[in-house]
């Protein structure tokens, strides 16, 4: 097994879930993360997703960018926690830097908010973008 930088963060088992079906374009998997009634916030494209069965058809739909969710950083919170992912696939501007905050609920996600993380623009992972124009 290849072992990438970011298996090495100490995801709660259901994030590592929804992180796994979503990278393997799993949309039942993914939906089967939530709790029946749990919430998708896509706060970029402006749509918020409610229940499982639509979370499932989100994620479907979703699965055509092919997408690659490669998370960078875990903060855990007592409310709320967040996982800043580099998302790369087949969509203007990719890759880009996300934030997934996550409410759980036991051992299911209660609501997902995703939003462009505040460290994406100029910058990559926190290091700046340098350009070379070959002079």
């Amino acid at each position: 097994m290849t072992c990438l930088p970011w298996m090495s963060l100490d995801l709660p088992p259901i994030i590592a879930a929804l992180n796994r079906a979503q990278n393997h374009r799993d949309a039942e998997a993914f939906a089967d993360c939530f709790a029946g009634d749990g919430v998708v916030e896509d706060q970029p494209e402006e749509v918020v997703i409610e229940g499982r069965d639509a979370i499932k058809n989100w994620a479907a739909e979703i699965a055509k960018f092919n997408l690659l969710v490669e998370p960078v950083t875990f903060q855990s919170g007592t409310k709320e926690s967040t996982l800043t992912c580099r998302v790369s696939g087949d969509f203007p501007g990719s890759p880009i830097l996300f934030d997934y905050r996550f409410h759980l609920t036991g051992e299911l996600i209660q609501r997902l908010v995703i939003n462009l993380s505040a460290g994406d623009g100029d910058s990559m992972f926190g290091i700046p973008v340098v350009t070379f124009d070959g002079s």
